[in-house]
């Protein structure tokens, strides 16, 4: 008699079982990175480089022992253009130094337009609240330590 050997490789039922299978769960692995996730995550690396800006102004005024500040020029809620600068005996000189910022996914709610660092440290206090679709942010800057802070908001 004849015996049967089983089949070394995979029907046709079984390979589309397995596609249709990886198929849905990419689907749902994807789903966070939708365009709204996608805009908080713009959201959230703007406020901390802003963030990381005001704390490197804040040291050049320690070091220096001059002004430093930056100045945000907005449109319809969104910033679209930074400055950072230094006062010095001249007035306002501007910083060759750009930062990275990347403000054209969020929008900024706060009405302020500058902060000021002084040589001793301590700066103009300033909150900037910067918000996405449904996440947002809130940088500080306290008057009189010159510290700054970001804290998530809740949604509102």
């Amino acid at each position: 008699m004849r015996r049967e050997r089983p089949s070394a490789g995979f029907t046709l039922a079984e390979v589309t079982a397995a596609m249709v299978l990886t198929a849905l769960l990419a689907a749902v692995a994807s789903r966070p990175f939708t365009r709204g996730s996608l805009a908080a995550l713009d959201a959230e690396s703007a406020a901390a480089e802003l963030s990381l800006t005001l704390q490197s102004l804040r040291q050049q005024a320690v070091l220096t022992g001059r002004e430093h500040g930056i100045r945000l020029t907005r449109r319809g809620g969104r910033i679209t253009q930074t400055q950072l600068y230094e006062v010095t005996a001249n007035g306002r000189v501007p910083l060759r130094f750009r930062p990275s910022i990347d403000f054209a996914a969020v929008r900024m709610t706060s009405p302020l337009r500058q902060f000021a660092f002084q040589a001793d440290g301590t700066s103009t206090a300033g909150v900037i609240d910067i918000q996405s679709t449904h996440r947002s942010w809130r940088v500080e800057t306290v008057s009189l330590t010159g510290v700054v802070r970001v804290t998530e908001r809740e949604d509102q």
